[in-house]
């Protein structure tokens, strides 16, 4: 039961590294400073066969009313958003051409993480949360056998 367990647990591991990989391979990142006159972008080609993109945006030193995402498509501007916490994630509507997700700070620099593409299918996203249930089953399994070895032990 334990090997078993084990296995589980490297296999859950395993699936949650890849799906990880596969739910970002659309999507591009870049990071670095923002602050006071300070920008930072990052632009993703959508193609036609995209009908959702999402944008995100990750400060790591939050200051309320210091940041600004602003994203731009084909057709002018798709959203501008104050961030109003040190997360945003948004889907938009997507249409073919190019997304340019810009991030302004007028406040102390920082470091902020920008990212913009396609939004991950359903098939990408079930492989996430199937890694999450094989790790699940498997450290439960890994719990009862440890307390059912304990029981028996004291049961002897």
């Amino acid at each position: 039961m334990l090997a078993v367990s084990g296995v589980l647990i490297i296999a859950g591991l395993g699936l949650l590294v890849v799906g990880s990989q596969v739910v970002l391979e659309g999507i591009v990142q870049n990071s670095g400073p923002v602050g006071e006159g300070m920008e930072l972008s990052a632009s993703a080609d959508l193609g036609r066969d995209v009908a959702s993109g999402v944008f995100a945006v990750q400060v790591a030193e939050f200051q309320a009313g210091a940041f600004h995402a602003e994203l731009a498509g084909p057709s002018g501007i798709v959203a501008s958003v104050e961030l109003e916490k040190s997360a945003l994630e948004e889907k938009f509507e997507a249409e073919t051409g190019t997304y340019t997700l810009t991030v302004s700070g007028s406040g102390d620099q920082t470091h902020v993480i920008a990212a913009v593409g396609q939004s991950p299918d359903a098939g990408k996203k079930s492989l996430g949360f199937t890694s999450v249930y094989v790790l699940v089953v498997g450290m439960a399994l890994f719990g009862g056998t440890c307390v059912y070895g304990v029981w028996k032990r004291r049961s002897v």
